[in-house]
């Protein structure tokens, strides 16, 4: 009998098993995905406050590197492989700030992504894998 009531709790757990390990595999998903996109947050909001303190600024993605340049200072974070990031629905890779909070070609940003004719309204979205903690 006790063979029996053995045999029956292993069972149990490898079917206990075989319900959560999805499931801590997508939250633990979930979590580096949220990650992500708290860095492109604090991203936008440093790239926001630096270009009124600085007199502009530059925020531009290349590979998995994030970075907010103002002045002489830099400051990376380093996003997941498969890290997306849209702005107004278009794919990201930079984005310049005049010291108004208006869009502007800078030496980093040649390219202007949005018209510089006002202050616009910014839709930006983010879809993350594997999160790799920001360097300094």
């Amino acid at each position: 009998m006790n063979f029996l009531s053995l045999i029956v709790a292993m069972a149990i757990a490898g079917i206990l098993a075989a319900i959560s390990i999805p499931n801590i595999g997508s939250m633990a998903n979930e979590s580096q995905t949220a990650q992500a996109q708290r860095d492109v947050h604090a991203a936008w909001s440093l790239l926001a406050s630096s270009a009124v303190a600085d007199d502009g600024a530059t925020l531009t993605y290349v590979g998995r590197t994030l970075t907010v340049t103002a002045g002489t200072s830099s400051v990376q974070w380093t996003l997941p492989a498969n890290t997306q990031i849209s702005l107004n629905g278009n794919p990201f890779t930079c984005l310049g700030l005049n010291g108004d909070g208006i869009p502007a070609v800078t030496s980093l940003c040649s390219s202007q992504v949005i018209p510089a004719t006002s202050i616009p309204s910014f839709y930006l979205s983010v879809h993350g894998g594997p999160y790799v903690p920001p360097v300094s």
